[in-house]
């Protein structure tokens, strides 16, 4: 099943996912791989783009939002759902911060990490110069819990705040003042 969960096909993935998070979700051993598995899924392109993308959204909704997740885990993939946004299509964009926003109401912890201003310079939430070993930020990185997200601050939501898209610029400014996005449809 993992196998499948790492497969190239969004619609075998995407199901394959699913089943996954229904298994997985409150045994330890299998947590992190399951875990891994949606992280690294969201690099397909096709896993947004493709005719499951509904259900796609709905389990990264609810895999984000268990309660027990940890803060960095939730970082790392709210990171990578930025970055990813940043080059999809603006409907995949405006989806994606409303299902920020959706999850930042849930968890305090990602409501302080996307109302902190980008960074200005090669520091990084003012780490003393002295720090010998300094963690950085791995978009690419194959685990989420070891990706170093919450180590800067999150600059993709501010950059889509500057988007020609108009709804986009309101969403992501919403989302980055930690407020909920107001839809009606």
């Amino acid at each position: 099943l993992f196998a499948v969960a790492h497969g190239e096909v969004a619609t075998l993935r995407i199901p394959a996912l699913s089943l996954l998070f229904k298994v997985c979700l409150g045994v330890p051993t299998l947590e992190p791989r399951f875990y891994g598995a949606l992280y690294g899924s969201l690099l397909h392109r096709n896993s947004l783009e493709s005719s499951n993308s509904l259900l796609y959204f709905k389990l990264l909704f609810q895999a984000l939002k268990v309660e027990t997740i940890a803060p960095e885990l939730l970082i790392a993939f709210v990171r990578r759902l930025m970055q990813v946004s940043l080059f999809a299509p603006f409907a995949l964009a405006i989806s994606t911060q409303y299902l920020l926003s959706e999850l930042a109401q849930h968890h305090v912890v990602l409501q302080e990490y996307l109302q902190q201003p980008p960074s200005k310079g090669g520091s990084s939430e003012g780490n003393p110069p002295e720090d010998k070993e300094k963690v950085t930020y791995d978009p690419l990185g194959r685990m989420p819990q070891f990706a170093g997200a919450n180590s800067s601050p999150a600059w993709e939501g501010h950059l889509q705040r500057e988007s020609v898209h108009p709804t986009l610029a309101m969403f992501a400014s919403a989302c980055c003042g930690a407020e909920k996005v107001k839809y009606n449809g």
